[in-house]
């Protein structure tokens, strides 16, 4: 996973004196570099200057996690419409992925909402106020993109209940073996 996070250090030692993490997870780099290149562009261009930007999810939002993990941790894997791409290979690495951390992303927007967070530094602060509209152009989500996000695409949603249960069955499955093997040498001591 890659995320890209900005820091201000000691000129002479490089001993960080300040951090922010300005992107989430994602499993290529192509993304942070975007990134990186919009907000070079940002500091140091006119609006106008900037390229839009897709629509993101607000943080903490309980619906649409979703599309939010198709669009952040997978996009290799799916086409534009939110369907994986033919071939054995996409249909098992969505399996094993999903197994293994379909439950701890669905954590994610319930961390978002409860965790605290220290305050901005006031430069930045006063840096992301404007009066009026934004003035920095937000590319709307097409239509497949706010069905996703609504939970209204039968496949994707049938695709994650799928995740879920292998995920499920897993974790779930590995709990009720480890409270067996502990009750087995109770009830029947050890080997």
């Amino acid at each position: 996973m890659y995320m890209l996070d900005v820091y201000e250090v000691e000129p002479r030692t490089r001993r960080i004196l300040k951090g922010i993490r300005v992107s989430d997870a994602a499993n290529y780099v192509i993304a942070q570099a975007e990134l990186w290149e919009f907000i070079r562009l940002y500091m140091e261009a006119p609006p106008h200057n900037v390229p839009p930007i897709e629509y993101r999810l607000p943080e903490g939002q309980e619906h649409g996690i979703h599309a939010r993990i198709d669009r952040d941790t997978i996009p290799g894997l799916l086409d534009d419409e939110h369907r994986l791409k033919r071939g054995l290979f996409y249909k098992l690495y969505f399996g094993m992925g999903a197994m293994f951390s379909y439950w701890a992303d669905r954590m994610i927007p319930w961390i978002e909402r409860h965790t605290r967070r220290p305050p901005l530094p006031p430069e930045l602060e006063e840096s992301m106020q404007w009066e009026g509209e934004n003035p920095y152009r937000v590319i709307p989500p097409t239509e497949i993109e706010q069905r996703a996000i609504d939970g209204e695409l039968p496949y994707m949603n049938l695709r994650w209940r799928i995740g879920m249960m292998l995920s499920t069955l897993a974790y779930g499955g590995s709990f009720l073996f480890m409270v067996f093997v502990g009750w087995r040498e109770v009830i029947f001591g050890p080997d």
